[in-house]
């Protein structure tokens, strides 16, 4: 391939159509969540994540760790 066919290659890689729900609200809701998401994914998901397993603890109990230790001890 010729250089020029390699340019052409990538730009039609890195050629992404905007997302259109067909909603106008849905779509705007989808951008501003989506672009939170892209920049600092890490300050929404790991506070999200610890506040799922606290639940599941709480709701669980002992039964959670005794089920992480069966799990630890068997693999």
């Amino acid at each position: 391939m010729r250089n020029s066919q390699i340019k052409n290659k990538f730009q039609e890689v890195y050629m992404v159509q905007p997302n259109d729900l067909g909603i106008a609200g849905l779509t705007y809701l989808y951008k501003s969540l989506t672009k939170f998401l892209k920049t600092a994914p890490f300050m929404f998901l790991i506070p999200l994540a610890l506040f799922f397993v606290l639940v599941v603890y709480f709701v669980f109990g002992i039964y959670l760790v005794r089920l992480v230790n069966l799990l630890q001890h068997g693999f």
